[in-house]
């Protein structure tokens, strides 16, 4: 999606938001994945404790690795940006109280793969209003250069907070049974996943910037109001495009 500053001040880094969207047709990780292609990036490092002071700061890892920053920007969901804020001293307490109101709805999510795609959804996608599944899509209509025959279901809001504890095949057998007029044959395979902080039910409209101990900004689905309008993912990039730019204005100041 396109990007533009708001004229004069950077507003807290917010960014103009265009109606229009994109999707990748290697899939949404390759974008990601061009993005970062000359960054330093550490994969399946689990932070557990963060400590910030005028110097910067200071990120410790479950390996017991050690990073140190300038600046900070958290992207994930943020009950688990919390859960690291609230072990860390010298953190605002109104920051906390504030962060503390964004909060996510879960989902269930399932893969279907098939031997064959005859008879799959066509037309990219089915938007369903009622029951237990509310969209279904052909991955193929993603992905038409891939080779895989996959179907993915999204089960509805309330599906999912009722069923997010249930078992694999409870919820499988479950969501065959209601999908069935819509798949052309049984699955060889199905995967579940459940999603605990899926949908941001309160999100902030721009990102939250503050300089104290040290610049630290909160990006992500939970930061970017506009995924109302349906461009949840874009509007995730734009809050992390947004924060970029409001550390890189602390720290050049």
């Amino acid at each position: 999606t396109p990007y533009s500053p708001h004229e004069g001040t950077s507003n807290n880094g917010a960014a103009k938001f265009h109606i229009e969207a994109w999707y990748a047709t290697q899939g949404m990780t390759s974008i990601p994945i061009i993005l970062a292609k000359d960054l330093d990036v550490r994969l399946s490092e689990e932070v557990e404790h963060i400590v910030g002071n005028s110097d910067g700061w200071k990120i410790r890892t479950k390996s017991d690795q050690v990073y140190k920053s300038d600046g900070l920007i958290m992207t994930p969901p943020v009950p688990q940006s919390l859960a690291l804020l609230e072990k860390a001293q010298g953190i605002q307490f109104d920051l906390l109280s504030r962060l503390r109101t964004i909060f996510y709805n879960p989902l269930i999510s399932i893969m279907l793969k098939f031997q064959k795609d005859d008879g799959i959804v066509t037309n990219g996608g089915l938007n369903l209003a009622d029951g237990p599944i509310s969209w279904i899509s052909n991955v193929r209509m993603e992905k038409p250069d891939s080779p895989e025959k996959y179907v993915t279901m999204l089960a509805s809001q309330r599906f999912s907070y009722r069923h997010m504890q249930d078992s694999h095949e409870t919820i499988r057998d479950h969501v065959l049974k209601e999908a069935a007029s819509y798949l052309p044959s049984n699955p060889v395979d199905v995967v579940v996943h459940r999603w605990k902080h899926a949908w941001p039910a309160q999100p902030f409209d721009y990102p939250e910037i503050t300089a104290d101990p040290a610049p630290l900004a909160f990006a992500g689905d939970g930061f970017g109001g506009q995924y109302k309008l349906g461009y949840m993912i874009e509007a995730a990039g734009l809050s992390g495009i947004s924060a970029a730019a409001s550390i890189f204005e602390l720290l050049s100041a």
